[in-house]
């Protein structure tokens, strides 16, 4: 809420201070200060105040509506995503307690059904967040080139300003995403290190049949992706 805050009012205090310095000399053209470089149904919101006063008063609930929406996303994939590793730790906890109470004969169905029902809870996720981070890594990546060109043509100005809160809040929402898509697969794959933990080979025959089955379906890939081309994880969020 505060990104937003700074972002709306950066440009008309801005514009404030541009007219308080200009009654020194009124012959001058006073240029009010956007978010952006925009444009406006072609009127002239840089130079005409009843016009700047209209963009304002659209801008600013939008910019807000616009944080809301993007405050909400964020949280959504983030608790969705939070959820799928609890379940793989329950998984986890499940196996631990039956290799140490010698219970694993009687609750090896149960925890079966309890890794897959994991596992589908994680493919459901990816196919329902895949698009959405699509297109987040694309906006990142193009927020982060447009930063470097605008810095480089037009220097430390206020739309500079407002471009790098974007550049802030992007950034920080990938990296969750992408911080969270680790441990998603680092919970994952741990299960198969307390199967190899758990003694299995010592098991009778048909307990290991369904042990294996288990040990395959541990050892495939598991996270969110970017429209299924790539997982989000700290590799992808450092190149």
């Amino acid at each position: 809420m505060y990104a937003a805050h700074f972002y709306v009012f950066t440009p008309f205090l801005s514009t404030l201070y541009t007219l308080y310095g200009a009654t020194k000399s009124a012959n001058d053209t006073i240029y009010y200060t956007l978010h952006m470089e925009e444009n406006f149904y072609g009127l002239p919101i840089r130079t005409s105040a009843v016009h700047y006063l209209l963009f304002g008063s659209i801008m600013t609930p939008l910019s807000y509506l616009c944080a809301y929406t993007g405050t909400v996303k964020l949280l959504t994939i983030w608790n969705l995503t939070a959820y799928c590793i609890v379940y793989f730790q329950l998984v986890q906890a499940k196996l631990q307690e039956v290799a140490r109470g010698n219970t694993l004969h009687q609750e090896l169905k149960r925890i079966v059904a309890m890794h897959q029902e994991a596992l589908n809870c994680a493919k459901l996720l990816e196919s329902v967040t895949s698009l959405v981070l699509l297109q987040q890594l694309i906006l990142c990546v193009l927020i982060w080139s447009s930063m470097l060109l605008f810095f480089t043509v037009s220097g430390f100005t206020t739309n500079f300003m407002n471009l790098f809160v974007l550049f802030a809040f992007n950034t920080t929402e990938t990296f969750g995403y992408c911080y969270l898509g680790q441990q998603l697969c680092n919970e994952s794959a741990r299960v198969v290190d307390i199967l190899h933990e758990s003694m299995w080979e010592t098991q009778k025959p048909a307990f290991q049949k369904d042990l294996q089955l288990m040990f395959l379906r541990a050892q495939q890939p598991v996270g969110i992706s970017a429209g299924k081309f790539c997982f989000m994880n700290m590799e992808q969020f450092g190149k």
